[in-house]
């Protein structure tokens, strides 16, 4: 039984009674259509980061890897993708899993490109949260200063990206493993330093679980 079937059932009750129910079942279609759009984003979301975190496997480079963290802080809370602790720096990484090109103007808005521009989100913002809460997380547990890199991460190699925005890095999936491996940094972090972050993160980090946009009940 699929959401559809739900709608074209309630269309024929509603045609048989006379149609004494069409603005409630345009509300109801609407609605539907809200859950119906989350679900597929969050799969989609999902599919990405799958994929991102089998590149992340490939890394050559001492590290260690955090999945799907997330951080509360006051009126604060972020989910970070992935967070990769290296010898040269901490990286933030971001997964968007597209088919539309992207276009981020110098403010760090991001829009996706069809016959006009759409406006997401400021992805600028989106990612100085996350710094931030991520800063926060390590500082509770006495641990300042850290080298933070953000990185905005595409799975979709064929569709185009223009950013503008010097504060954040983006790149395709397959580039991903070298920028982080490659960071031309200097040795910052040593073992003991890299698994005193990693608890810091554990420790600190959130463990209910992320809600989803909208009132499932």
């Amino acid at each position: 039984l699929k959401i559809w079937d739900v709608e074209a059932h309630l269309d024929k009750l509603n045609d048989a009674c006379g149609h004494v129910a069409d603005e409630l079942l345009e509300k109801f279609k609407s609605d539907c259509k809200v859950i119906c759009n989350t679900i597929k984003a969050e799969k989609s979301g999902q599919a990405g980061e799958y994929k991102a975190f089998k590149s992340l496997e490939t890394l050559r480079c001492k590290n260690s890897v955090l999945k799907n963290v997330e951080f509360v802080s006051e009126n604060h809370r972020t989910e970070l993708d992935a967070i990769v602790v290296t010898e040269k720096a901490v990286f933030i990484v971001e997964v968007k899993n597209t088919g539309k090109d992207i276009y981020i103007d110098e403010r760090g808005n991001y829009c996706r490109v069809s016959d006009s521009l759409i406006f997401d989100k400021n992805i600028g913002e989106k990612m100085n949260e996350k710094d931030y809460l991520l800063r926060e997380a390590l500082k509770d547990s006495g641990i300042e200063n850290v080298n933070i890199q953000n990185i905005v991460v595409f799975t979709n190699s064929a569709m185009q990206v223009e950013n503008r925005y010097p504060y954040i890095n983006t790149c395709y999936l397959s580039d991903m493993p070298h920028i982080i491996g490659g960071y031309s940094g200097e040795c910052l972090y040593s073992d003991d330093d890299i698994n005193a972050i990693v608890n810091a993160i554990e420790t600190n980090k959130c463990h209910e679980s992320y809600p989803m946009p909208i009132n499932m009940q």
